[in-house]
């Protein structure tokens, strides 16, 4: 019954919208390419940056493993086949190339990759197997390394904002002090799970008075929780002349100029992995 009403459905009505040759196409997009092999899905949340979804190597061992089933034609082989058709479905419904809502195809792919190299040990007798064995192996692991080294040393640099890295700290900091009011830029996203959470302020308040917005909008303005204010900047400098003793949480370079005319100074600076500013914290005496 939640499912079914208007709250349930909520998500649903925000990104659905009947477009089939727009279907069409993202539909189309889970099998480009660009998408599997090249460079995946566009938002770092999602994928590493110039990685496809699956491994380089599988550019090869996914058309032979599919080549395999076809040519095998056993009954059980259609699920397969009927599990590559329908697997973009549910996210070419929303959008292209989406990484998350196709996560469906994984195993499909390990599948295929795996039908493809046992289509390549078919095509080769006695020692050339070992051969083979051993390539694959160097293949797979050089490819598991490459990707290891880009999303365990790479990717924490460059995708780090993009994750809101640096609001523990900040609300560390903000939570160490006394100060009666807090801001939050409301640039940050869903900044306010922040607040209540290093807050920990009690669930039962918040429930009471929940935030209320529609779905889609990721930068609201004028909510309270305890003592943290989520405003527009334009309504922080409004405020800036009673801002006494208050604290600002802003985006780096997003409050310089406000602090320049305010009695806002720079108290603290929250920088990403390398090196760079991400968040920058006002304290008004």
């Amino acid at each position: 019954p939640h499912w079914l009403s208007s709250a349930g459905m909520a998500r649903v009505n925000y990104l659905l919208e009947f477009a089939p040759l727009t279907w069409l196409g993202n539909y189309l997009s889970y099998f480009s390419p660009g998408y599997l092999f090249l460079h995946g899905d566009p938002e770092l949340r999602h994928s590493l940056l110039g990685m496809g979804q699956l491994h380089l190597f599988e550019l090869a061992t996914v058309p032979l493993g599919a080549f395999f089933l076809w040519r095998r034609q056993r009954r059980e082989d259609a699920l397969i086949g009927l599990w590559l058709l329908l697997y973009p479905i549910p996210a070419a419904l929303t959008e292209p190339t989406h990484a998350i809502r196709s996560i469906v195809g994984a195993p499909l792919f390990a599948l295929l990759s795996a039908c493809g190299v046992y289509q390549l040990a078919m095509w080769v007798r006695g020692r050339m197997r070992w051969a083979l064995a051993a390539l694959c192996a160097v293949v797979i692991a050089w490819s598991a390394l490459l990707y290891g080294q880009r999303y365990f040393v790479d990717y924490p640099d460059y995708a780090a904002v993009r994750w809101n890295y640096g609001m523990g700290e900040a609300l560390r900091y903000a939570e160490a002090g006394a100060q009666q009011r807090v801001y939050l830029s409301n640039r940050f996203f869903l900044p306010h799970i922040f607040a209540l959470f290093y807050s920990a302020h009690p669930p039962d308040q918040y429930q009471r008075q929940p935030l209320q917005v529609a779905q889609g909008n990721w930068h609201y303005s004028h909510f309270a929780v305890g003592r943290y204010r989520i405003a527009p900047m334009w309504l922080i400098d409004a405020e800036a002349a009673d801002c006494n003793d208050a604290l600002l949480i802003a985006l780096a370079g997003e409050a310089r100029q406000l602090a320049r005319r305010t009695p806002y100074e720079l108290v603290h600076t929250v920088a990403v992995p390398d090196g760079r500013a991400a968040i920058e914290i006002y304290h008004c005496p």
